[in-house]
């Protein structure tokens, strides 16, 4: 990569073994799969989010189960990042919108992943800010989603990683060819993403993926603000109504 020499004969070498058929990567889930998730008594009114999430009820409860999922589509958020979300990580942009700040006290994958995502006008309509101005009463460091206890290993993620493939399971979506997971979250991301003139280095960091690139060493990183417009833009062609929360953010209803 220096170019110390003219010619590098490893260049193409790869490790043995054999390599991974592209049908049997993980892949996002398809949108018939997202109404399906999204429809669950978890989001339209179950027994409770506990052992009864899979049961139809009156309840409605608004916890990790219900907003896990929602940020990891909506944002592209590793599992890990959102599992290290406090209050003090959601702030307010120069347009007075908020953004949740992937900052140097978390744990995360690679140094790219240090960046500023605009929450999506859904997750607004949705209620996030009320839930998080409701954590925020516990403290500005307490974890926003403490319900789920922390495994062995230290990490909340690795308990909701399970939870969530029995959630997956319960709908029978678990088992199917796309080898569907959490992370199939981020791949729809990246899908919402390839939208018409999208800035490549935006989408780059909105994602916080890795790049080559010498100069992605140098400055801040894009500002929220900035990446708005592109995050907004995201559309999976899903009726989330059932979930609004009357009397948030009409000035964005009002503006669609």
């Amino acid at each position: 990569d220096r170019r110390y020499v003219a010619h590098n004969d490893a260049a193409n070498l790869r490790p043995k073994g054999k390599a991974t058929p592209a049908q049997a990567r993980r892949r996002p889930f398809a949108t018939a799969q997202l109404r399906t998730i999204f429809a669950a008594p978890i989001y339209t009114g179950c027994v409770d989010d506990e052992r009864n999430y899979a049961k139809s009820g009156p309840n409605h409860p608004r916890r990790s189960r219900f907003w896990v999922p929602l940020i990891g589509l909506f944002t592209g958020l590793r599992m890990e990042e959102i599992f290290q979300l406090t209050p003090a990580h959601v702030q307010t942009g120069r347009d007075d919108l908020p953004f949740l700040l992937i900052s140097p006290d978390m744990q995360v994958k690679t140094d790219n992943a240090f960046r500023e995502v605009p929450v999506h006008r859904e997750l607004l309509r949705i209620g996030f800010m009320a839930f998080v101005a409701d954590r925020r009463r516990s403290g500005e460091n307490f974890a926003l989603f403490d319900d789920v206890p922390a495994a062995t290993d230290g990490y909340r993620s690795t308990n909701f990683s399970k939870r969530f493939a029995t959630f997956l399971k319960s709908l029978g979506i678990k088992d199917d060819p796309r080898r569907t997971c959490f992370h199939s979250f981020r791949h729809n991301f990246r899908d919402g993403l390839r939208q018409p003139g999208a800035n490549g280095d935006f989408v780059r960091e909105a994602g916080g993926w890795a790049t080559r690139e010498t100069s992605e060493f140098y400055g801040d990183g894009t500002r929220a603000h900035l990446l708005r417009g592109l995050i907004d833009g995201i559309d999976y062609d899903l009726d989330l109504r059932h979930l609004y929360q009357t009397g948030m953010f009409e000035e964005l209803q009002a503006g669609d």
